[in-house]
């Protein structure tokens, strides 16, 4: 049973071939399906996560870095809390990386990357955004596919999503 939950489920289909179980092989198509379904959500948990983290440090190479400080100085209560939150995900693994990072940085001796070069033109400036306006039901359900296709199962927690949610609060329509 413990090799199923990881995604294994020959031992599981020999068992109930053995004791001629009826629909056993139903059964065993309906715990890879479940399994399967499990497991993409968190491969899209983790990866949600993983761009939350970069967001937050600016590369890999910032985040290890904040990463491997994190590890020499936080004691074991610290990390649990740590690794609580980014199995969580969400806002709470953002908010999670954020203060890491800031703690890294505020380190003697760490500098904070420089964060791309100012502009020197007004050409190189982008036009406003245009989808500003309130939005209508439709549209609020078109942009909100958008969001979770973009961002996974986690995309309401985003800041994306409360301004998507605050422009069809809006609506007058």
């Amino acid at each position: 049973m413990q090799q199923a939950m990881e995604g294994n489920f020959a031992p599981l289909r020999a068992l109930l071939a053995e004791k001629q179980i009826p629909g056993g092989e139903a059964y065993i198509a309906l715990a890879e399906s479940g399994y399967a379904e499990y497991k993409a959500g968190q491969d899209a948990k983790t990866q949600a996560v993983q761009q939350i983290v970069l967001n937050a440090a600016g590369d890999e190479q910032a985040w290890n870095e904040v990463l491997d400080w994190a590890r020499a100085n936080a004691e074991e209560h610290e990390r649990a809390a740590v690794n609580y939150a980014f199995d969580q995900g969400g806002i709470l693994a953002e908010a999670m990386a954020q203060y890491l990072v800031g703690a890294y940085r505020a380190q003697p001796g760490v500098s904070t990357p420089q964060q791309g070069s100012p502009a020197t033109s007004t050409a190189a400036a982008r036009p406003a955004a245009t989808d500003a306006g309130p939005l209508s039901p439709k549209d609020f359900a078109a942009k909100s596919r958008e969001l979770r296709h973009k961002l996974g199962p986690d995309f309401e927690s985003s800041p994306e999503y409360a301004r998507v949610v605050q422009r069809r609060n809006a609506w007058r329509g």
